[in-house]
């Protein structure tokens, strides 16, 4: 049975995220929870450590970069999603 457009979006999301973080020594695990929602939505977490002098919110914030730039190249997952578009972040 094929996946549906919503797991296709995600498997697409994913793995342009690990691609573009694994440089980076990062990895990307997909945990599912037990809600449903209409809208599809990603929320990406980076943990990390740091080796003195680095910090680790700057070593975290490195990862949300390189994610978030890895899914802005193309908003529309090669043509699975009408977009993909920034909520909020923290």
């Amino acid at each position: 049975m094929p996946n549906s457009i919503r797991k296709q979006i995600l498997q697409a999301a994913v793995s342009r995220i690990a691609a573009s973080l694994a440089p980076l020594g990062a990895e990307v695990v997909d945990r599912p929870n037990d809600r449903v929602e209409r809208e599809l939505v990603i929320r990406v977490v980076a943990l990390a450590r740091a080796v003195p002098p680095a910090a680790p919110e700057t070593e975290a914030d490195a990862l949300l970069v390189t994610a978030h730039a890895a899914l802005m190249n193309d908003p529309g997952l090669n043509g699975l999603a009408l977009a993909v578009l920034e909520l909020d972040c923290e």
